[in-house]
């Protein structure tokens, strides 16, 4: 039940801000004013990189379009935050493409709570704050990952295959048969590479581990390159 309760607060979340997305790709200087508070920022060696989000009221707890200006350059795009302060997006400035050039990355926080967090990843070319193409994680697993949960757990990942002992859990009955990995995904930056680091979850309340993605840049596209396992 926990599980389903958390889903459905994300859905909701996520369809509401897609509704108010549908026209947001505009630079119009007039559109852009309205984007007025500044919830994250940093100072690197060639200017300070701002994110700015419009005004809302009391009852909202998700920006819906983010602003970010560097270097003269202001862009909106369609991205999502929590309001909460706690979770305002983090920043990095990196060249994770190899080319020389280095990049804005951001991390947005889309859900939180006990037992979960889920983060978003964007990467922009510091140049014209263009969007790079980032490989969808969720799609990934659901192509490429299977598990199964009896007397052992385990997880296949194309043609490699995990077993992972879970006799401190087989009294648990509310095991679920196979590993979700919905309610927490989280990235960080590693050796100027950006890894993706998701949960095994094997009940409503119990984790085993974690499976770590590693991306590529690849014909103009950040890909999957590499998936393994952590405890």
């Amino acid at each position: 039940m926990g599980k389903k309760i958390i889903f459905i607060f994300v859905c909701i979340v996520f369809f509401t801000g897609c509704s108010n997305l549908k026209n947001m790709e505009t630079n119009n200087i007039e559109d852009l004013k309205k984007y007025d508070i500044t919830i994250s920022k940093l100072e690197t060696s060639d200017g300070e990189i701002q994110l700015k989000a419009e005004s809302l009221n009391n009852l909202k707890d998700s920006y819906n379009g983010i602003v970010v200006s560097f270097n003269s350059i202001v862009k909106l795009h369609n991205w999502q935050n929590t309001t909460n302060e706690t979770y305002s997006p983090l920043i990095y400035y990196e060249d994770i493409n190899k080319d020389s050039i280095k990049e804005i990355i951001v991390n947005t926080t889309l859900g939180y709570g006990t037992g979960l967090n889920i983060n978003k990843i964007h990467v922009l070319n510091s140049n014209d704050l263009n969007e790079y193409k980032i490989e969808n994680i969720n799609n990934y697993i659901k192509a490429n990952i299977t598990t199964d949960i009896r007397n052992m757990l385990t997880i296949s990942i194309k043609d490699k295959m995990q077993k992972v002992n879970i006799d401190n859990f087989k009294n648990n009955i509310s095991l679920y048969k196979k590993a979700s990995f919905e309610n927490y995904i989280t990235y960080e930056l590693k050796n100027s590479k950006i890894n993706a680091i998701v949960a095994v979850q094997i009940s409503d309340t119990e984790f085993l581990g974690n499976l770590v993605f590693e991306y590529d840049f690849i014909d103009n596209i950040f890909v999957i390159s590499n998936v393994y396992y952590i405890t």
